[in-house]
This record gives C-alpha cells, structure tokens and sequence, in this order.
C-alpha cells in the first residue's frame, strides 16, 4: 500500500522553496555533480524531459524527520499544505540523502540545517481540499492543522485515499 506523506509549506522560505523546485523544477543537469552516474541515469529515465521537481526536509530534532523519511518509497503520495488545507498533491519517483544537494538547491535555514532527506516527485498537480474537510475525513479535532512533515499509518492512508481519491 502506497503511503500519503503531509508535507506543509506555510512559512515564506518552504514557499519560496515549492516555486523554485516542484512548481517551476530544476533542470536535472544541475543535479549531475551531486549524485553518482547511475543514480542520475536512473533520474534522467523518470525525467526524460529534464525538468525534475525535488523537495526536502531536515533531520529534525531527534532525527524525527529523517526516520519517517527512511519509511516513503515510490509511488508514495505527498500532499503539500498551505493556508487553509490541502494545496497540492504529487507522487515521489526516488528518495535520495545527500547533504551537498541540499546546500545547493535551498542553503540552509537559520540554524544551520539543510533539508537533506530529499525526494524527487511527478504528477504535480493542484488541488484543494480544506482542513475542515480533512480533518473530518480523519476525525482529527476541527481545529488541527499539519505544523510539519510526517507520513500516515496504514489506517488513515486508506482512509485519504478512498475519501479523495488518491
């Protein structure tokens, strides 16, 4: 079963962020003198255009982010979430670790930490689905709204996906 990942992108730098590498991509040549030659053979296949879209997140305190990182895989789904709910919707291709790509793709945030558990996605799309809707889907509280990454348990992935049709 695929796995749904929540991925936010509230604050202005994750915005910042989506524009420059899902919404308008990153030409997967720039991309050649950070991964090995198979890895980006493997990528050139996905991305035969050679338009990539990549996104990433940090370790985390406790390396939390990473260890739910370890646990996405292809054709896993991941909903980005603005103001308001749900934003847009991809699917990851590949997952990659790599601390250089990171630096160069976004820098590093105010404390130094680069959003090295990277994931590489297709089949962008918009679409919007509030927090309400959501949240009643899961029988979250009313008022909850996603404050960071985090993949869903087997129950609520079946759950979003037979409610919006993932």
């Amino acid at each position: 079963m695929k796995n749904i990942v929540f991925q936010p992108i509230s604050n202005p730098l994750a915005q910042e962020h989506f524009f420059t590498t899902i919404k308008h991509g990153v030409n997967i040549s720039e991309l050649k003198s950070f991964i090995s030659d198979s890895y980006y053979k493997q990528l050139a296949s996905l991305y035969p255009t050679g338009n990539i879209r990549v996104w990433g997140v940090t370790n985390g305190k406790n390396n939390v982010n990473e260890r739910k990182w370890q646990k996405i895989s292809s054709g896993d789904v991941v909903l980005f979430f603005g103001k308001g709910g749900v934003s847009s919707c991809a699917t990851i291709t590949a997952t990659l670790k790599s601390k250089d790509l990171a630096k160069f793709l976004w820098g590093t945030d105010s404390a130094n930490n680069c959003w090295e558990n990277i994931y590489f996605l297709n089949n962008i799309c918009e679409m919007h689905i509030p927090y309400k809707h959501l949240n009643n889907a899961l029988n979250y509280k009313e008022n909850y709204v996603v404050h960071g990454f985090s993949v869903l348990g087997p129950e609520l992935n079946e759950k979003i996906t037979a409610e919006f049709n993932l």
